[in-house]
């Protein structure tokens, strides 16, 4: 019997086994929650001394000598990452192409016009420089009226 067949649900003729590969994925992945919210705990104060001194954990890398612990936990954050959303503020530090940020279902980074060039980074306005980027977007009409509500 193949491992698909045992994973299914016994009311779908399976075995009812868990996948054991998305439930370690999923542990990961609440660790790394726990990294994000928890910024004063000893273990998110060890892990940022070693990997990610000068950033932020979602930002991190792998590094040059990373350990399976740091490994995992970073697995899970790219898990994690796929349904994070940003919260704007002054827009300073948000990439409006890089970081997902529009709140809807599935990409949730602005749908560029079609035959139009994405500007790239952050604009080096300081005045208001999440404005300056959505000033230059060339964005599908879809994502205009999302636009106005952020």
């Amino acid at each position: 019997m193949s491992w698909e067949k045992m994973t299914q649900p016994k009311y779908l003729g399976g075995l009812g086994f868990h996948d054991i590969e998305m439930f370690n994925l999923a542990l990961l992945a609440r660790q790394a929650w726990r990294i994000m919210q928890n910024s004063e705990s000893l273990s998110t104060k060890l892990l940022k001394a070693i990997y990610f001194p000068n950033g932020q954990f979602v930002d991190a890398d792998l590094g040059s000598k990373p350990s399976q612990i740091w490994r995992g936990i970073l697995d899970g954050r790219d898990v994690l990452k796929q349904g994070l959303i940003r919260r704007i503020g002054n827009g300073e530090n948000t990439s409006i192409w890089e970081q997902n940020w529009l709140p809807r279902d599935v990409g949730m980074r602005p749908i560029a016009a079609k035959g139009m060039h994405n500007p790239q980074g952050p604009s080096t306005s300081a005045s208001n420089p999440m404005y300056k980027q959505v000033e230059r977007l060339t964005v599908q009409p879809t994502d205009r009226d999302r636009l106005r509500t952020v």
